[in-house]
């Protein structure tokens, strides 16, 4: 899932002035996403130095939540279309609409 391979260390001391590493933190919006409940016991048990819970809260409250095409998105999509052409692949994306 973090495909910057950093050890443990690394990731624990990415909390430097208030900000963590991208790779912890797409790390802990996914698990999160999935599973509330298994966030809170990887977080107990393993010690990966992973944000609270209300920290992840306020970080989808900083989300642009208007109508319309986001920035937000916009500027993630482009992340993760620069990360697979870092590995030479390629994203295709599906726009739907209701």
């Amino acid at each position: 899932m973090m495909g910057h391979h950093m050890s443990e260390k690394q990731l624990m001391k990415s909390k430097a002035g208030g900000t963590y590493h991208p790779a912890l933190k797409a790390f802990a919006l996914t698990l999160q996403f999935y599973s509330t409940k298994a966030y809170e016991y990887v977080r107990r048990t393993f010690g990966l130095g992973l944000p609270h819970l209300n920290t992840i809260r306020r970080w989808f409250r900083s989300v642009d939540g208007k109508a319309g095409f986001s920035k937000e998105v916009l500027l993630s999509l482009e992340r993760k279309v620069e990360e697979a052409r870092s590995y030479g692949k390629e994203v295709l994306c599906s726009l739907m609409l209701d």
